[in-house]
């Protein structure tokens, strides 16, 4: 990008051991331009001057989470808005802005007003459904409606923000994904399959079908449904929830299996994991599960970067039967969709993919990883944001 403009990112997140999706605009542009991340603390780090990642380090300033409850999130929004008026009293002449998530734009929206439009970037990963969320809502349509560019990662999901909010055009679509060089390419050879999954105290027979939920049981994304399907399916399939923590969810989850004997031993609760641990174990499995109920807009367009971590890891995925995960799948042949609320038609579509021998599902790891490479990692749709950053042409020096 030429030339180089000085980017303030602000994000809503810490840059922690979880998903790093809220932080990847910062970290791809880094590479190529002046940028400083504004975002809450990492535990311990407050006083750190950068976070690194696979791309390589980013600056930032971190602002200390004062406490849980309402005063500490209030306290949280006036050190941000305090923290960007100073920023942008002292940064370089023609410094953009950028924020990411509805969480950050209260102090945005106060600390940046008056700033001229084309400076003014925001970028959404999740959509808030309409009269949920009335207070995030009331400032992200504002701050929206100020922005310059806004960048969200459903085609279909920006439409319906444009109406909803009345943006003057759809924001650009950049979709939430990891890059080519965030993973690896799996090598899942069959000792090395097999010392993984004993780690993860899991059963590492090569006759077994391993499903896959990133994430933890729960009612909102299927979860009965999910265990009903695999009580109809043959005992080789075994089932396996990640982020379980000891709770009132993880007593629900084993209730629910404990009422279906056919499940006796086939579900698996593990313990939250790192990101990067996470990724690591993708690739022991057979094929991963994408269900949503069809209960509002973010659902049905839903836009998951579970997708492009299943697909980078050679997975096979069953997503629900809406129209943006169905015509993905179906223009890539990334696996099969299915009613999500209709327990026998997930297990038909769990039972399909998990038919091919181990011979053939090798060769289908490798093509998926390929078409996560060449259509669906970060890279391939990351020229919308570089565009986007280039268009507003600013000037920079760097930050010190």
């Amino acid at each position: 990008m030429n030339p180089r403009p000085s980017l303030v990112f602000v994000c809503d997140t810490a840059p922690d051991s979880r998903a790093p999706h809220h932080h990847m605009a910062a970290a791809w542009l880094s590479r190529g331009a002046q940028v400083l991340c504004v975002c809450p603390a990492p535990a311990g780090q407050a006083e750190a001057r950068s976070f690194g990642t696979p791309l390589g380090p980013v600056p930032a300033r971190f602002i200390p989470l004062p406490g849980r409850g309402a005063w500490g999130k209030l306290a949280w929004q006036l050190g941000l808005a305090l923290r960007l008026a100073v920023l942008r009293l002292r940064a370089p002449r023609g410094t953009l802005f950028m924020v990411q998530g509805h969480v950050a734009c209260p102090a945005a929206w106060a600390a940046l007003a008056g700033l001229p439009p084309g400076r003014v970037i925001y970028q959404t990963q999740n959509y808030l459904e309409p009269g949920r969320h009335r207070l995030w809502a009331f400032f992200e349509r504002r701050l929206a409606r100020r922005a310059g560019t806004v960048l969200c990662n459903e085609v279909n999901r920006g439409r319906f923000m444009a109406s909803h909010y009345g943006l003057d055009r759809p924001p650009l679509t950049l979709p939430t994904a990891l890059p080519k060089a965030w993973l690896p390419a799996p090598k899942p050879g069959a000792a090395r399959r097999a010392r993984g999954l004993r780690r993860l105290g899991l059963p590492s027979d090569p006759g077994l079908r391993l499903v896959l939920h990133q994430g933890s049981y729960a009612p909102e994304r299927c979860g009965d449904q999910i265990l009903e399907a695999l009580s109809l399916l043959p005992k080789r399939y075994h089932l396996a929830y990640t982020g379980c923590r000891p709770g009132p969810r993880l007593d629900a989850a084993t209730r629910a299996v404990a009422s279906r004997p056919a499940l006796g031993g086939r579900v698996h609760f593990l313990p939250e994991l790192p990101f990067a641990d996470l990724l690591a174990a993708t690739p022991l499995f057979d094929l991963g599960l994408l269900l949503y109920p069809n209960d509002g807009v973010g659902n049905f367009y839903q836009a998951p970067g579970r997708l492009t971590e299943y697909v980078g890891s050679g997975l096979a995925v069953v997503a629900s039967r809406f129209p943006g995960l169905e015509l993905l799948l179906l223009k890539h042949g990334l696996g099969e969709t299915c009613d999500p609320e209709s327990p026998r038609d997930i297990a038909r579509a769990i039972g399909a993919l998990g038919r091919p021998g181990r011979a053939a599902a090798g060769h289908r790891r490798l093509r998926l990883r390929r078409v996560f490479e060449e259509a669906l990692c970060y890279d391939a749709g990351a020229a919308v944001l570089e565009g986007a950053l280039a268009g507003a042409g600013a000037k920079g020096r760097p930050w010190n």
